[in-house]
């Protein structure tokens, strides 16, 4: 596939800085650039590389100035956090290289009532019970059971296997891996990831961004943009890959880094944490959202790695 540097820029929201006809067709480490490629430049360190690649395009961090005077022979794409954009852009091309399956494949249960979207995708032996809602986009692979009343977003991807008990709220975007096995009444906030083979017990709260090791076994609520693995499910670091690919910036990332060190690394129980954390820390949509949803939880948040 081959974009320009126009197209990159008008998905990104960018500012193209020389030909905007200019294509690429693959990606380069900006010190190994060759003409057809696409680099990124986000780290300060790296920008003398800037005035020696032979890629054709570079994505290139607003943070971070051109020397006057010197010369360089790509296209920029000039946007506000270049990594970040880099997980976008990566994320479009999967999209387009891999086309989502469509339709009903026979045979499957669905039961009296319930819609499945046009380009929504439903495998063999599926069974979706009564009452249930499928968002656009969404993908149920073959064998899967949806129980009465689940709600599952838009553009999800339920694998093979996976068994989704009655009344479950899934929300946009999420991804199970083969044979989740999930209980009754489980909320799932968008974009979670969720392991292949994971236990999840009735009522559990799993926060948006998190991303849980397969196998593991839940025994309390999974805190939004964790990475989570192990039985019983322990918080082992922040998901900052899933974060860069969804678009975070380098500063929300820092600001989520610092509240989860106050979270788990200060010696502090969760209720002083948090008030630690409303204190000091600058409002931010991800702040609010992770006080909430600490605040909200009748089961507690799962514990540390130590």
């Amino acid at each position: 596939m081959e974009f320009t540097a126009q197209q990159i820029a008008m998905f990104l929201g960018g500012e193209v800085i020389g030909d905007p006809n200019v294509k690429v067709n693959d990606l380069a480490k900006i010190e190994e650039g060759q003409p057809g490629k696409l680099s990124f430049l986000s780290n300060p360190k790296y920008t003398e590389y800037l005035y020696s690649t032979q890629s054709s395009i570079v994505l290139l961090d607003s943070t971070i100035e051109i020397e006057a005077g010197r010369s360089y022979t790509a296209t920029l794409v000039k946007v506000k956090d270049a990594r970040a954009a880099m997980g976008l852009l990566l994320n479009m091309v999967q999209d387009a290289l891999n086309p989502k399956k469509r339709g009903i494949e026979q045979p499957a249960f669905i039961a009296d009532g319930v819609q499945i979207p046009e380009d929504a995708y439903v495998g063999a032996f599926a069974y979706l019970a009564k009452g249930v809602t499928v968002g656009e986009g969404t993908q149920i692979y073959p064998q899967s059971y949806i129980g009465d009343n689940v709600k599952i977003g838009k553009n999800c991807l339920i694998m093979a296997y996976c068994h989704v008990a009655h009344d479950c709220n899934v929300g946009d975007g999420v991804i199970m891996s083969n044979s989740v096995q999930m209980a009754g009444e489980v909320v799932v906030d968008p974009f979670a990831v969720i392991g292949g083979g994971t236990l999840i017990p009735q009522f559990t709260h799993i926060g948006s961004y998190c991303m849980i090791q397969g196998g593991s076994g839940l025994t309390k609520d999974i805190p939004p943009y964790s990475m989570v693995g192990r039985t019983p499910a322990k918080y082992m670091g922040l998901n900052i890959v899933g974060l860069r690919r969804r678009g975070f910036t380098a500063e929300q990332i820092l600001q989520i880094q610092e509240m989860y060190r106050v979270l788990y690394m200060s010696g502090l129980n969760v209720t002083h944490a948090c008030e630690k954390i409303e204190a000091e820390c600058p409002q931010t949509a991800e702040r609010d959202y992770l006080l909430s949803f600490i605040k909200s939880s009748d089961r507690g948040i799962i514990a540390g790695n130590m």
